[in-house]
């Protein structure tokens, strides 16, 4: 079952991790499933409702997709979630690090967050791939916006976000966030 989890109900020991298993999209990657499992839900992935957060004021686009970048400030709660989600990664890696190493190599963490000089956090977010996505206002009006549809205007939006686990390759891994849909102010 999968459903949104509100930022300020998550709580990041209940994310536990499958078993590595072989990923489909990279070659001779890997991938460890991730699941939200507490008294009352078990989710098959993690889809976090971000609190109001400004969009940095670019879309960056690589050969991997395109992606939002959200300042997360260092005097919000959220900060110190993504920053614990961020240690419990690592500390799992680490326990896993034999078994998930190919040919021996150490493990290499690539985050989807960046600490900033003042102490923020800038947080990647891919885009789907179709570059749409759904949006909506605080009169519950909807719309489907795109990468092109001047996101980077200034407002704060709540991010729905979702991922599915870590991913390996070749002495690196990762956790990749994707945007699923959006809440304007």
């Amino acid at each position: 079952m999968e459903f949104s989890i509100p930022w300020e109900n998550l709580t990041v020991s209940d994310i536990q991790y499958g078993l590595a298993q072989t990923n489909t999209r990279i070659e001779n990657g890997l991938f460890v499933p991730v699941y939200y499992v507490n008294k009352e839900i078990r989710c098959q992935a993690l889809h976090i409702l971000t609190p109001l957060l400004p969009l940095s004021d670019r879309v960056d686009a690589n050969s991997n997709g395109t992606y939002l970048t959200l300042r997360v400030a260092k005097d919000l709660e959220f900060y110190v979630k993504l920053q614990q989600l961020e240690a419990q990664n690592l500390r799992h890696a680490n326990l896993n690090r034999t078994s998930w190493s190919i040919q021996n190599r150490p493990l290499t963490y690539k985050s989807a967050i960046t600490q900033l000089q003042n102490g923020d956090l800038e947080w990647r977010v891919q885009i789907p791939d179709s570059g749409i996505f759904s949006c909506f206002d605080t009169h519950r009006k909807s719309w489907f916006a795109s990468s092109e549809s001047g996101l980077t205007k200034t407002r704060a939006w709540r991010i729905l976000a979702r991922t599915s686990g870590l991913w390996i390759d070749q002495g690196t891994f990762g956790m990749e966030w994707k945007l699923i849909g959006a809440f304007v102010d």
